[in-house]
């Protein structure tokens, strides 16, 4: 119906699309795509479809397949520890590590340092587990923005924060929010400022 408002899952739809064309340069999210769409063997189409079940899969697919961007971005995106098995030259793809950071975050360990350094892909890494920020460059986690992604996610992810960021007051208050715990990473002078603690501890 015209002028009709999208619903909330449609909004919310559109806003991870908007993201995933940001931080990939407007490649298509690998699950949009249709196996019937590859001009390939059978059993390259088996492939697809049991990574597609589980990224793991990947470990025992011919080794030519490991080549593949394709059906490795697909592993990735059906089970993020797949990144651990693929190539450095796919731990450096920024689609595939898209892909992998958006079914488990932590695959950020295995991603390129390039990668780390990635405020995108990181960005989207935190959000989705604050702890994820362990594995960022010592840049990002120097990154206000990142850091209180990270923070608000999980209140002790303040303890991956640099210390600059520990010892900011707004930063430390949103990850206290999230739990009081984060209060034991905050920087010694923080926790030394009664009138801070007071907040900190409402």
């Amino acid at each position: 119906m015209a002028g009709q408002t999208p619903s909330w899952e449609d909004q919310i739809a559109e806003q991870q699309r908007m993201e995933w064309a940001e931080m990939t340069g407007g490649m298509q999210p690998v699950d949009d795509l249709d196996v019937g769409d590859f001009h390939r063997t059978s059993e390259y189409k088996q492939w697809f479809k049991l990574v597609q079940e589980d990224g793991m899969h990947i470990v025992d697919a011919p080794s030519g397949m490991h080549e593949d961007r394709d059906l490795v971005a697909e592993a990735c995106f059906s089970n993020g520890r797949a990144l651990q098995h693929v190539s450095e030259a796919f731990r450096g793809d920024v689609e595939t590590v898209a892909c992998a950071v958006s079914n488990y975050p932590e695959a950020l360990a295995w991603a390129s340092e390039e990668l780390r350094d990635h405020r995108l892909v990181v960005l989207k890494a935190v959000r989705l587990c604050g702890g994820a920020l362990e594995y960022a460059s010592d840049g990002l986690r120097g990154d206000k923005e990142v850091v209180l992604a990270a923070v608000e996610q999980r209140g002790v992810a303040l303890r991956y924060a640099s210390l600059d960021l520990r010892r900011d007051p707004e930063v430390v208050l949103a990850a206290t929010r999230q739990t009081k715990l984060a209060l034991k990473y905050a920087a010694k002078e923080l926790r030394a400022d009664e009138s801070f603690m007071q907040k900190a501890t409402r």
